[in-house]
């Protein structure tokens, strides 16, 4: 009897030991899936971090171009202004330039009035429309009423 108690003793055992293994290896094989699920996240994360780098780079490459056309807009706006400051001074160089002209001219009008008016008390000056050297050669243009220079 004391035998088979100690039988029926290390069957229990062994009866409890084999569903403890049976649990134990049902946990070892959830921590399975668990770390093979775990490893796929990890490698999705892994792939999304990857391409967030590309990203996060071409934003950098992006910006640099854009701050690079900046300075080029900068530079065109100051060429222009520099454009437009040597429009204006050569406007204002041409207006004055132009009051010069009236100028002469005016003053060319009174010499030439001058001459219009000492042509006609000249003596042996005809009327306007006689040929343009007069016959005794006084040094006269008849039809334009200035001095004839040879």
């Amino acid at each position: 009897k004391e035998i088979a108690g100690m039988i029926r003793g290390i069957q229990q055992e062994t009866g409890a030991a084999v569903v403890a293994m049976q649990q134990g290896t049902s946990e070892v094989q959830r921590g399975l899936e668990t770390a093979a699920e775990a490893g796929q996240v990890l490698a999705r994360i892994r792939q999304a971090a990857g391409e967030n780098a590309d990203q996060i780079a071409q934003i950098a490459a992006a910006g640099e171009e854009q701050s690079a056309t900046s300075e080029q807009i900068a530079r065109s706006v100051e060429g222009i202004s520099a454009v437009t400051q040597e429009s204006a001074l050569g406007v204002g160089q041409i207006a004055t330039a132009a009051e010069g002209l009236n100028r002469l001219t005016e003053e060319l009008r009174e010499v030439v009035a001058q001459f219009r008016t000492q042509a006609a008390g000249a003596p042996g000056v005809g009327a306007p429309g006689v040929d343009a050297a007069p016959a005794g050669g006084d040094g006269w243009n008849r039809r334009a009423g200035i001095p004839v220079v040879r």
